[in-house]
């Protein structure tokens, strides 16, 4: 620190007299105090700047599942798996098998995982998917927790989600380890007007032929709470399925809006009388990119899309095709549920391009990535993978898990 010279060193012979003393000693006060002034300001940096390395070193060394004002952090996942258990539908290829499922699960390190696309194969009686009966079961001979449920579904003229053995369902899963099941599913709170819902199903058969109609939340939306252990906050869970982007693009843009104005009153109701404060949204939304009015209006209730960059999570037949399709979104009150990734820095938490791998940051949030067919298994393209799997891939993003009240 620089200190004027006067205050270090004074020759004693202008000590000799008295005057000359007292006006040297007044001005060597004066400099003394000038020097504290200036000394203030550069420690208080040099302190500052000594926290900011600490929290640096503090951050770095924290480990995978914990970081600042979380309870823990989980690893959130979503896949449509197309027409899994209906291989008769599916565009390339045939069933899926249970291996195959349960070695993309195991390989992208999520523990809830939001499932799109899952037929009902035991005739309704407990709404099970044999190939995810078999991929959990594998998961769970190593040691993990899964459990499973799949949601109701809705055929017009019912205006309600009254079908259990839908050949397109939605649903979730969780491992026990880490996540716990503390309230059962419940629908969203929602009336399909059945006359407006004709109309346009009707304009799209007219304008893009008898098998591209309209059916809005065909597959039913429904809230399920989990937390993640004693002391840890309760957070709600919606997987979304919305209309494809067949036909025609603007009928089919228009569905979707529709579909999110009927679900959002309905949420924000279930939430709030469940005293949620943070929520997730997450599935194939099959938005076109990130300006798509559904998804604005979803922002404008609060939810942050965590893939803002419209990062391609859809391959298409023969994976040939890139589209924003699968979606997480996250709605919190600021404290860090929507914001948090413990390995933002790790290759977990990256993912460039399609077929580019891991090559660099994703355009979303830290944490958003998309798993790759080679992070399932080492050489497998992405037509292969669309023959075996899906032709969606699977998307994830760590979340901060809220300390309950009084913790």
């Amino acid at each position: 620190m620089y200190r004027p010279r006067g205050c270090v060193s004074f020759p004693l012979r202008l000590f000799r007299t008295y005057q000359f003393h007292q006006r040297l000693l007044r001005l060597c006060l004066g400099y003394a105090l000038l020097c504290a002034l200036l000394a203030v300001p550069a420690m208080s940096f040099a302190r500052t700047a000594d926290r900011i390395a600490a929290s640096a070193v503090a951050t770095a060394a924290t480990p995978t599942g914990t970081v600042s004002g979380c309870a823990t952090v989980i690893r959130v996942g979503a896949w449509n798996i197309e027409w899994l258990g209906t291989p008769v539908r599916r565009t390339v290829g045939g069933l899926q098998t249970s291996d195959d499922i349960a070695a993309a699960i195991g390989a992208s390190g999520v523990q809830l995982l939001a499932l799109e696309e899952a037929a009902v194969t035991d005739g309704g009686k407990a709404m099970r998917n044999v190939v995810l009966d078999g991929a959990f079961a594998r998961l769970n001979a190593g040691g993990a927790q899964w459990s499973y449920l799949l949601f109701p579904a809705r055929v017009p003229p019912h205006s309600k989600p009254t079908v259990h053995n839908s050949t397109q369902c939605v649903g979730v899963a969780w491992d026990g380890r880490a996540l716990r099941l503390k309230r059962p599913p419940r629908a969203i709170t929602a009336t399909v007007n059945l006359a407006a819902e004709k109309e346009l199903d009707q304009r799209m058969r007219q304008a893009a032929g008898p098998d591209q109609g309209i059916k809005l939340l065909a597959r039913w939306p429904h809230l399920t709470v989990f937390d993640a252990g004693p002391g840890t906050r309760e957070f709600g869970v919606v997987v979304l399925h919305l209309k494809a982007s067949k036909g025609v693009t603007a009928l089919a843009m228009q569905a979707r809006t529709m579909e999110g104005d009927l679900l959002l009153p309905g949420l924000r109701k279930l939430a709030d009388g469940d005293g949620l404060r943070d929520v997730m949204v997450l599935g194939d939304l099959n938005t076109q990119n990130h300006e798509e009015p559904v998804l604005q209006a979803l922002a404008g209730d609060g939810f942050m899309d965590c893939n803002p960059g419209d990062q391609p999570t859809f391959f298409g037949l023969h994976g040939k095709m890139r589209k924003p399709y699968d979606r997480i979104l996250l709605h919190d009150d600021g404290d860090g549920f929507a914001a948090a990734c413990a390995e933002a820095a790790s290759a977990a938490c990256q993912a460039g391009p399609v077929g580019a791998g891991r090559a660099g940051p994703s355009p979303g949030l830290p944490g958003f990535s998309v798993l790759q067919p080679a992070d399932i298994e080492a050489g497998l393209t992405h037509a292969e993978y669309v023959r075996r799997f899906s032709d969606h891939a699977l998307v994830r993003a760590s979340i901060c898990v809220g300390r309950a009240a009084g913790r």
